[in-house]
């Protein structure tokens, strides 16, 4: 059972001049993770040849809810071994961080 993320989803939207002012950018996640952790190259090849389902549902155990006191929001771990985790600085801010698996 071979779980990879295969991209990263930046967005920000900021108040600006009296409006809304968004950007949204998906970025090749592969080039990141490889940085990070090793994971050997060809599991990133095998995700083209899975159904969608199979990928939604094995992505679906690698999404986690943060919680740091009135902040919350979601991250996706990358390694469970190395606890690496993406997320927005502003979910985390200054918190210490704990990992509480069910």
């Amino acid at each position: 059972n071979e779980k990879v993320p295969i991209g990263l989803v930046l967005s920000s939207i900021s108040w600006w001049r009296g409006e809304w002012v968004g950007l949204t950018l998906m970025a090749d996640i592969k080039p990141i993770i490889l940085e990070l952790v090793d994971i050997p190259v060809r599991m990133f090849d095998t995700i083209r040849s899975l159904e969608k389902p199979r990928v939604i549902a094995s992505l679906e155990c690698c999404l986690v809810q943060i919680y740091s006191g009135k902040r919350w929001g979601t991250a996706v771990l990358l390694s469970e071994e190395k606890g690496i985790f993406i997320t927005n600085s502003h979910v985390v801010g200054d918190a210490k961080v704990s990992l509480h698996k069910g």
